[in-house]
């Protein structure tokens, strides 16, 4: 339902800017991550254009994972061996990458990455993990 949310939003925006690039979109997970877990983030790759398009995203992407107080750096890995992506014209591709939240934040997470496309998500840890009451891993 989330990625179908996410989906709906950045195919309104494509409408509203009338945009002709490709179109990328992280989505966090739909439900509250605990803190010190690894965590998976989807990277959606629209294409507007009325041609199909092959692009190569990366096994990695660098990004800082910020809270209230903090930043740290990050690493998504992607969950896929390769990195080429083929998107059909007016259609989108998502792409699974995973990054471990560190042990040390607290609140409402926000990942930022700049290369190879500049993206923004908050992520939101379960209720009951803090700095002074971590979540318990299972």
């Amino acid at each position: 339902m989330h990625i179908f949310r996410s989906l709906l939003l950045a195919v309104l925006l494509v409408f509203a800017t009338k945009a002709h690039g490709v179109i990328f979109n992280l989505v966090s997970p739909s439900a509250a991550v605990a803190i010190g877990s690894e965590v998976r983030l989807d990277l959606l790759v629209l294409n507007p254009g009325a041609e199909a398009l092959s692009l190569q995203l990366p096994g990695i992407i660098k990004g800082s994972l910020c809270d209230e107080t903090h930043c740290w750096p990050v690493e998504l890995k992607a969950a896929a061996i390769s990195g080429q992506v083929q998107v059909a014209p007016g259609g989108f591709s998502v792409r699974e990458y995973r990054v471990t939240l560190p042990r040390q934040a607290a609140g409402i997470l926000v990942l930022d990455i700049t290369e190879p496309v500049a993206a923004k998500v908050a992520i939101k840890p379960a209720p009951d993990c803090s700095r002074e009451r971590p979540c318990r891993l299972r």
